[in-house]
């Protein structure tokens, strides 16, 4: 009797102990999205003055490329759909919920998507590598911000 009440015992203090480890993992895990977030934020809108510039143009609907009248580079385009890009993969990888992602980043996101010169862009690259990849994780990330914030 003393044994199955001791096993008992023991049962339910593993059983609380497993959720007192679950909720200091998710709080562990909610804090380090919070610093990445925090951090990536910091480098698109204030350290990378280039592509807080280059958010702006597409903002505007002005001309991006130096090709097409504006002041950028393809190497430009490149870190700032790339941006985008990485985005996506941490969410993917469950590195960053969705939900934080869109909050901060879905106005960028979703105007970058539908400028017409980013679209040629991407499709330019695509025909030229003859291959769909380049910026998919973009698209799908832009697609999912649109429906999301279309609700």
């Amino acid at each position: 009797m003393f044994y199955k009440i001791s096993v008992s015992v023991i049962l339910i203090l593993l059983f609380f102990i497993a959720i007192i480890n679950y909720q200091n993992y998710r709080s562990q895990k909610l804090f380090q999205q919070a610093t990445l977030l925090y951090k990536l934020q910091d480098d698109f809108f204030f350290k990378n003055e280039k592509l807080y510039k280059l958010l702006r143009t597409v903002e505007q609907d002005k001309p991006i490329l130096i090709a097409n009248g504006g002041e950028y580079t393809e190497f430009d385009m490149d870190d700032y759909l790339g941006f985008f890009e990485l985005l996506e993969k941490y969410n993917e990888d469950n590195t960053l919920s969705f939900y934080l992602i869109d909050n901060q980043f879905s106005y960028c996101i979703i105007h970058a998507y539908n400028n017409a010169e980013i679209k040629d862009y991407i499709d330019r690259l695509r025909k030229d590598t003859k291959s769909n990849d380049a910026y998919s994780g973009f698209e799908k990330l832009a697609k999912r911000s649109i429906i999301f914030n279309n609700k």
